[in-house]
């Protein structure tokens, strides 16, 4: 090892007595060279930034890759260097390929490095070809900038059509970065129960710079977006998959959103519920407010699921208040306080929507009396069933996207 280090330095301190005699390549082979072996030599990177400075324009796009990576993953942040290499993408965009931008993107994004002028550029570029990112659309695109704490509603439009365009091949934590993006943008879903003349007037806009037909597209994407992603992890097998902080995250993302309890998105929601109980112990007491918070905000009215996560982080002393009150034809669960759901009626009851549609042959036991532990458990044991239930109900026009 102390030998190979030694060869490292030699080659270093050589390359250095001959930097103006290299050309484009040769710095961009070199540096992605020792990026890859993790040797970093301070006074070397500085020499070529200097030396590389005002020529960028000579560089292929691979070239500007490999050099910005090699920056990146040494975590050598040059900030002369870094808006250069920005100007000189934003202005030559059109020669890079997708995988090429997603290299830059991931690179900024290790440096922490959030250049507004590349970021637009990139953003703009994804809704005017969106077609040459294809699968590095989300991984090398999105998630940097969301990183960067960056979002773009035009940008989250395509890149949302594109997933519900392939919506098998996306995976779910992948339409939760673009669900993010959305919430970033301060996006709701739709009004539950809202007539289609009167949903302009019931949606807040969270900016007079978004005009309202672009917002009101925007709120149904995400709803659509949220009901993709429900169905993909529509029974608990499927959320097996998941860990417990996502599925958690989800949940809690998902109400944020606007999302309300209603038949096509009940397996999603029965079955994140099941796998809350089943690891309640691994919880802590602001996760578990958290989920009680979203489950109000979802009028998600699971009468004991909410007593046993109650239970968990009693306190007399806690003033914890989960949410406004919901009125439903039936009657009305308070959720306002612990007390108030202690006393709640059965959620079967007070539930503006049944989870499972009807007819589908099969009840949940004791659902005259409401929803109970024993009803995650029927869960558990028919999930199978219950996802073919899912598929055929989206056949047949019972989840619409």
């Amino acid at each position: 090892m102390v030998e190979e280090k030694e060869v490292m330095q030699a080659i270093v301190e050589a390359a250095k007595t001959r930097l103006d005699h290299f050309r484009p390549q040769n710095f961009s082979n070199m540096l992605y060279g020792l990026s890859r072996v993790g040797y970093c030599d301070k006074p070397l990177m500085e020499l070529v930034s200097k030396k590389v400075a005002g020529t960028l324009c000579t560089f292929k796009p691979q070239e500007v890759s490999n050099l910005l990576y090699a920056y990146g993953r040494l975590n050598c942040f040059n900030e002369q260097l870094l808006q250069e290499i920005s100007a000189c993408v934003s202005a030559m965009m059109p020669r890079y390929d997708g995988h090429g931008v997603g290299n830059i993107m991931c690179s900024l994004a290790r440096l922490n490095y959030p250049s507004k002028e590349l970021l637009d550029a990139v953003a703009a570029d994804v809704v005017f070809t969106p077609h040459k990112y294809g699968k590095f659309l989300i991984a090398k695109i999105l998630r940097p900038m969301h990183s960067l704490g960056y979002t773009n509603l035009s940008m989250l439009m395509t890149t949302s059509k594109y997933i519900l365009d392939h919506v098998g091949a996306i995976r779910v934590d992948e339409m939760a970065i673009v669900m993010q993006g959305f919430s970033q943008e301060g996006v709701r879903a739709p009004p539950s129960g809202s007539e289609e003349d009167t949903l302009s007037a019931s949606i807040r806009r969270p900016s007079p710079a978004i005009g309202l037909l672009e917002y009101e597209a925007a709120s149904y994407r995400v709803d659509a977006l949220m009901q993709a992603a429900a169905l993909k992890l529509s029974t608990v097998a499927k959320l097996e998959e998941v860990s417990l902080e996502k599925i958690v995250q989800l949940f809690n993302l998902m109400a944020r959103l606007g999302m309300k309890a209603k038949p096509s998105n009940g397996g999603f929601l029965l079955s994140a519920c099941a796998r809350i109980l089943q690891n309640l112990d691994t919880l802590g007491a602001e996760q578990i407010k958290s989920i009680l918070q979203s489950c109000a905000m979802m009028e998600l009215a699971l009468t004991s699921f909410e007593e046993r996560l109650l239970s968990e982080i009693a306190d007399p002393d806690d003033t914890f208040v989960i949410g406004a009150a919901s009125s439903t034809a039936a009657g009305t669960a308070s959720c306002s306080s612990p007390q108030s759901l202690v006393g709640a009626p059965a959620a079967s009851e007070s539930m503006p929507v049944d989870l499972l549609p009807p007819g589908s042959g099969h009840e949940l036991p004791g659902s005259g009396c409401g929803w109970n532990p024993e009803s995650l458990k029927f869960l558990l044991e028919t999930d199978e069933h219950f996802a073919q239930q899912q598929l055929d109900g989206g056949k047949h026009g019972g989840s619409r996207w």
